[in-house]
């Protein structure tokens, strides 16, 4: 008789598992399918900036540029360029916002690229300096852009070291998007507000409430634990909070994008 028992807890098990795999595709499906990679605004069109000279540097590595231009935009407006640093590792956001800010008449530069070591500050503040001036003039002597001038968005894991923009003459204002306050970014924080108190340039930095699920964002604390003296007192800081973002700012992506327009245009 035994041959022909069926084990009901083994097979419940089984369904349990089945189940919660069930839902996790569902959830990794909706994430995939959510947003459309291609851009969905017909007026708006994409070119590869494919800069030879890039390729000589050593500690960064560039991994694609383009320039998201609008059609449709008003060309007697001059607006700055905007210049997105983003990495491989975030793609949905960065093409939210780079779609919202092209859409509202903006010139963006998409730059992906990788710091591959932290421990060369001066040589990295160069290849930097020296990626930002070829795209520069890439533009310039292409004319395909009305405007030298631009902000920095920066949206990535690597901590890059933005004295390079903040001493550009061009550079209009930095945002940054839940940034990394670690030791190594601290030391760049520090230094751009130096900088700052004698070019008065604009630095924003936006944080969400929460890092995953309802875990508190560790980087918004300490940023508030250590600059929030600088953020009160100081007109040149500005820090916003999405307050119940989370780290990858999904639901809020139409809040984030208004901030960074309010922010572009009272500027």
């Amino acid at each position: 008789m035994s041959l022909f028992q069926i084990n009901w807890i083994q097979i419940a098990e089984i369904v349990v598992v089945l189940l919660v795999l069930f839902l996790i595709s569902v959830e990794l499906f909706k994430q995939i399918s959510r947003w459309r990679y291609s851009l969905s605004n017909q007026a708006l069109e994409i070119k590869n900036l494919k800069l030879k000279k890039i390729k000589d540097i050593q500690n960064i590595s560039v991994k694609k540029i383009n320039l998201i231009t609008n059609s449709n935009s008003d060309k007697e407006i001059i607006r700055p360029t905007i210049i997105f640093l983003r990495s491989n590792f975030h793609r949905i956001l960065p093409h939210i916002l780079i779609e919202g800010l092209a859409s509202y008449g903006f010139d963006v530069i998409s730059v992906k690229l990788i710091i591959k070591s932290n421990n060369k500050n001066d040589i990295i503040d160069m290849e930097l300096k020296h990626v930002l001036s070829q795209i520069l003039n890439y533009l310039n002597q292409n004319n395909i852009n009305n405007s030298q001038r631009y902000y920095l968005l920066s949206y990535s894991k690597s901590n890059f070291p933005y004295k390079p923009f903040i001493i550009d003459i061009n550079n209009m204002g930095i945002i940054l998007l839940n940034p990394k306050v670690n030791r190594k970014n601290i030391d760049n924080f520090t230094k751009i507000l130096e900088y700052d108190k004698a070019t008065k340039k604009k630095i924003n930095v936006i944080f969400s409430k929460y890092s995953y699920l309802l875990l508190p964002n560790y980087h918004l604390k300490r940023f508030n634990r250590i600059f929030i003296d600088r953020t009160v007192h100081n007109n040149i800081l500005e820090m916003n909070t999405i307050k119940k973002g989370r780290k990858s700012f999904k639901y809020y992506e139409t809040i984030l994008l208004g901030l960074v327009i309010q922010f572009l245009e009272k500027n």
